[in-house]
């Protein structure tokens, strides 16, 4: 077998192989190991057999890549746009904003001020500290390395870029404009058909929209307040990310949220215990003008 046989076995070579300089590696009995360099241009565009090498056992061919080479950079687009897919982007020069225009813009059904951009971390410097509880088991960790241990372990090798989608596009706010870089996604969700509800409520959750209902219609569909909430701090984030007071929204639309918070904590032993000394006070006070009128 020859160096050409073994590059037809292995499928070929792709376009980013570098065929000016090949190694062959070689090892023989009783010898030291030696590099021979291939001339791939010859062996495999010119056809020159005397340099297409005879390949002896556990011979070992290295084929580098093209110097600086790289495949077209791609970005994905998911969700509710008019075109989603794949696009190329130009490093340093494509923009979300220019890719959310090139995609046709949102459809009517796009969450926006939920739409994200994720990348893909930077290479960081090896955590040996990590590597090392790595290999341990969970009981010899003491609380502050397994603390750590998990910190690190659900730090995910992705990132969101923080966007603001709505002033970005809706109103053309170059401060939320940034660079695209390859491997980037960007996802734009679509708005659920319910109104959110959470914090102290019976049953917190999302409840069907209803054109037209009010907030008295939502609260009542989640099972009502429970008897800590503080009805009157109940606040609506709108679908547009706008935080309104609960008097300021007459009208909801798909993939508003309503929360409602508990009330403030009170020492009720130390009020029963004011009210009693008060109510003491008042007694002994007129305890003493009753028997001095008497």
């Amino acid at each position: 077998m020859r160096v050409s046989d073994l590059i037809y076995k292995a499928g070929y070579l792709n376009r980013s192989a570098y065929l000016l300089s090949a190694q062959l590696a070689r090892v023989a009995p009783m010898q030291s190991a030696q590099t021979i360099d291939v001339d791939l241009v010859a062996v495999l565009l010119r056809g020159e057999r005397e340099k297409d090498l005879l390949l002896d056992a556990d011979d070992q061919l290295f084929v580098r890549r093209i110097p600086g080479w790289r495949v077209g950079q791609n970005v994905e687009l998911r969700g509710e746009v008019k075109f989603p897919g794949l696009y190329p982007i130009v490093k340093d020069s494509s923009t979300l904003k220019m890719l959310l225009t090139e995609a046709g813009g949102f459809t009517d059904e796009a969450l926006v001020g939920e739409a994200k951009l994720i990348r893909k971390r930077e290479a960081v410097v090896e955590d040996k500290e990590f590597l090392r509880l790595k290999n341990m088991a969970r009981d010899e960790m003491s609380k502050l390395e397994y603390e750590y241990f998990v910190m690190k372990q659900n730090n995910a090798d992705i990132q969101e870029i923080v966007v603001d989608f709505q002033r970005l596009m809706r109103q053309n706010d170059r401060s939320q404009d940034v660079f695209l870089e390859d491997g980037d996604l960007i996802y734009v969700p679509q708005t659920p058909k319910v109104v959110m509800i959470s914090g102290r409520v019976s049953k917190p959750g999302g409840v069907v929209f209803q054109p037209n209902a009010d907030l008295e219609h939502y609260i009542r569909q989640a099972g009502g307040y429970t008897w800590d909430a503080d009805g009157r701090r109940t606040k609506v984030i709108k679908v547009t990310g706008e935080i309104c007071d609960d008097e300021e929204v007459h009208t909801f639309v798909p993939g508003d949220r309503i929360w409602v918070p508990r009330k403030a904590d009170h020492n009720y032993w130390q009020i029963f215990r004011d009210v009693m000394l008060v109510a003491g006070q008042i007694a002994t006070m007129y305890l003493v003008i009753h028997t001095a009128t008497d």
